[in-house]
């Protein structure tokens, strides 16, 4: 077997891997997000008005 195609199934294989990772990150999701990270956008928010960092 040549050295080239063992490494077009390798990385064939990672490449599956890599898909498969993300379609599992996708179904499993990130759920809602917390009043704790709510209060923390609210903080940088108000951190940025302070400083006169206006952002859109």
């Amino acid at each position: 077997m040549s050295i080239m195609l063992m490494f077009g199934i390798g990385s064939l294989a990672m490449f599956a891997l890599l898909v498969g990772l993300f379609m599992t990150a996708l179904l499993a999701g990130s759920g809602d997000v917390s009043d704790d990270d709510q209060a923390d956008d609210e903080e940088i928010n108000r951190s940025f008005d302070a400083h006169g960092v206006h952002i859109g």
